[in-house]
């Protein structure tokens, strides 16, 4: 996993909301994927102004205590309020662990991820992100995907986030190259994810795929560039687990949220 220094822990603040007359800021339902800086990359569910199932994961910097944590589930979920506004705070004594964030338009969220702690892992971690959704929760698209447009030319570097109902998918373009992928797979029976470490230059027809094994089980993300920016594809994972086990495809859409962080 690519490390980078997270940015100092700053004051959070944000922006007014813009709802008129009183009216609650609306969360349409589904599942939002996003992307922070550092590398930071977020999957989350909103069910009838209820936030739940936030997973995270993030780097720390060189030379930080092996027992540090990477991410994973935040475990807890928050109502959105009527100024849009949601937090998940899973804060002891010692410890800062909490998301926070705001409807900035009922399918667009931009909010922080807050760590802190003194005992493990010391030093204040802060990362901002924004998020979208990406598909009805629990749904899984069956759509193939779209054909390139012709014309389309290179694939613009940046960081791509993405996925379905069932799925949430994240990977770079640096230099023209997919790499860096992860995927968030949400099987009938669990809940897991794996970085996929391969990386693949597309194809003229803007195809590629990267794949990577963990023990029992093969992750590969394929795809194929719609414009210069979109991606449509599918996540296969041959699972060994009792998830259970066997090949499980994921279909997914994704784009670039913006440059490499």
């Amino acid at each position: 996993m690519l490390l980078a220094a997270a940015v100092p822990l700053l004051a959070l603040a944000f922006a007014p909301s813009s709802s008129a007359g009183g009216d609650p800021v609306p969360a349409k339902n589904g599942h939002y994927v996003g992307v922070g800086d550092d590398q930071f990359r977020v999957s989350f569910f909103a069910h009838q102004r209820t936030v739940e199932d936030l997973y995270r994961t993030f780097p720390f910097p060189p030379g930080a205590p092996s027992q540090c944590s990477s991410g994973g589930k935040l475990a807890g979920s928050d109502d959105v309020n009527d100024k849009g506004r949601f937090r998940i705070d899973n804060s002891a004594a010692d410890t800062e662990d909490s998301a926070r964030g705001r409807f900035a338009a009922p399918t667009r969220v931009t909010g922080r991820y807050l760590y802190e702690n003194s005992a493990i892992c010391p030093g204040a971690y802060e990362y901002p992100y924004k998020a979208r959704k990406f598909g009805p929760q629990g749904a899984q698209t069956t759509k193939a995907p779209a054909a390139a447009k012709r014309g389309t030319g290179s694939p613009r570097n940046g960081e791509y986030a993405g996925g379905s109902g069932t799925a949430a998918v994240w990977f770079n373009v640096v230099g023209g190259e997919v790499q860096l992928g992860r995927v968030r797979g949400l099987f009938p029976t669990c809940d897991s994810s794996l970085h996929v470490f391969d990386s693949d230059e597309p194809n003229d027809k803007g195809r590629f795929a990267i794949e990577y094994t963990l023990g029992g089980d093969t992750v590969k993300i394929k795809g194929r560039f719609t414009s210069r920016a979109r991606v449509k594809g599918k996540a296969v994972w041959d699972q060994d687990d009792a998830c259970p086990a066997g090949i499980h495809k994921f279909d997914y859409n994704a784009r670039r949220f913006g440059p490499v962080g």
